[in-house]
């Protein structure tokens, strides 16, 4: 129980200085940056945050804090529970795969590809979704699906042809997930459940984070799940999508249509990655959502135009509030010096975006980020 505590002692401070593109204006209380389950109270959109185990104030687009409850638009959020989550100890035994030493996955672990992947330093990532059979996932709110509990994510982490890792993510109750990544042995036998993480796995420079680390991610939302959405299953590529989603009747109530990010391909490429790297933290629904305005989650019912979502509206020609060395606003038309955004996702170290699980800049991305912005 003492990193949990430690990991919401530290996040308000630690994300404060290394994630946020502005800070407080006034006296409200900033929760966790990241989230440990349980310990802030992330308000709504026209509710107020609470600090530390308060409960959150519902705000009028129903979305609660995490000791609250349903706001206006009477959809439930799971309350996180104050119990550990277990899990295996070796990757054999969670059901990901019916034969290890040839990594046949199971029959119900069903592969899926996301439209905007997690950056990690290059890596090849791989996915699967357990669904328990029958259940259906909730969706009254479109942008953030409470999976049923017995979900499992897995995904896959290579570096070339070097199997490094597969991390896991079980609800194993409501408010409860179990997230744990899994070290790859030499010979491929197994691989072994590292809470702590690792360094160096397998004489490469990877690094796997320990499981306190998903929360300041993982915790953020209505479930834990992130890129199993409508926004990131909308394409037709193989694996589960968001069509065979409702055609196999799996969602609660499914979107009337579908998601489709506005814009041209770079336009696209650099909203897709804001959302996939950095929205999770800056979203409307988030702690760090609470009391910081960046905006970096694309929501459905904003995508009329590149000018209607909130990535745009919250970083073109906003001034920084936190000072940086060189850059005034969030996002200076037309002059890289002089965006904190690009800034920050340029960058490894101090005041590096996003703050951890990665220790190369995606220079792919930041190439279209700059294209955006010096054509702005």
């Amino acid at each position: 129980m003492l990193r949990p505590l430690l990991f919401a002692l530290s996040s308000s401070l630690g994300l404060l200085l290394a994630c946020s593109s502005d800070a407080p204006s006034g006296g409200g209380a900033a929760g966790s940056a990241g989230g440990d389950a349980g310990s802030d109270a992330s308000a709504g959109a026209s509710g107020a945050g609470g600090a530390g185990a308060a409960a959150g104030a519902a705000g009028t687009s129903g979305a609660a804090g995490s000791g609250g409850a349903a706001g206006s638009g009477g959809c439930t959020w799971d309350e996180p529970s104050s119990a550990e989550a277990t899990f295996p100890p070796l990757l054999s035994q969670t059901g990901l795969y019916s034969d290890i030493l040839t990594r046949t996955p199971a029959a119900d672990a069903r592969p899926y590809e996301v439209a905007y992947p997690l950056w990690v330093d290059g890596a090849t990532l791989q996915r699967w979704v357990v669904l328990p059979p029958g259940s259906t996932i909730d969706t009254c709110l479109q942008d953030h699906w409470r999976l049923p509990v017995q979900t499992k994510l897995f995904i896959e982490i290579s570096q070339g042809s070097t199997l490094l890792e597969t991390r896991m993510l079980h609800k194993t109750a409501e408010g409860q997930w179990a997230m744990v990544a899994y070290a790859w042995r030499d010979d491929l036998s197994d691989a072994d459940a590292v809470p702590d993480g690792a360094t160096g796995v397998r004489g490469t420079d990877h690094d796997i984070p320990p499981s306190w680390d998903c929360r300041y991610c993982h915790s953020n939302g209505r479930d834990a799940a992130l890129g199993f959405s409508a926004l990131q299953l909308a394409h037709q590529r193989p694996g589960v999508t968001l069509s065979q989603l409702i055609a196999d009747g799996r969602l609660s109530a499914p979107p009337t249509t579908t998601p489709v990010v506005p814009g041209t391909p770079e336009q696209q490429a650099v909203l897709g990655y804001l959302h996939a790297n950095c929205g999770a933290c800056h979203g409307e629904h988030t702690s760090t959502g609470s009391w910081v305005t960046l905006r970096l989650e694309l929501r459905l019912d904003a995508l009329s135009s590149v000018e209607a979502t909130d990535t745009y509206r919250t970083t073109v020609g906003v001034p920084l509030s936190m000072a940086l060395p060189g850059p005034t606003q969030r996002v200076h038309p037309g002059s890289l010096d002089d965006s904190g955004l690009y800034y920050r996702v340029n960058r490894r170290g101090t005041s590096q975006m996003p703050p951890i699980g990665t220790k190369r800049v995606d220079t792919s991305a930041t190439a279209h980020i700059a294209q955006w912005i010096e054509s702005l």
